[in-house]
């Protein structure tokens, strides 16, 4: 398991693509194993490291996406019913 230090943009550091860079040479190892299920569009990364690179940078997105809608809503139900 790894943490990754990244912005809510879904931009990551150098550290984060080194380390992926790092984790794509280890699956192509003869020791190394990719289990990964990638897409079969034309337009899903078909290698471990852009594969990766993507569903990371989503996830980020779409959390803060879900914050910020959480947060909306929160404020939405205060405003309604007099709390703010």
């Amino acid at each position: 398991m790894h943490l990754l230090a990244t912005e809510s943009t879904g931009a990551v550091s150098s550290t984060v693509i080194k380390l992926l860079h790092a984790l794509a040479k280890s699956t192509q190892t003869t020791e190394g194993h990719d289990s990964t299920v990638y897409g079969t569009s034309r337009a899903s990364p078909r290698s471990f490291f852009p594969h990766h690179l993507a569903a990371i940078s989503s996830a980020i997105v779409l959390a803060d996406a879900l914050a910020v809608r959480n947060r909306a809503a929160s404020l939405a139900y205060s405003l309604t019913h007099g709390i703010i």
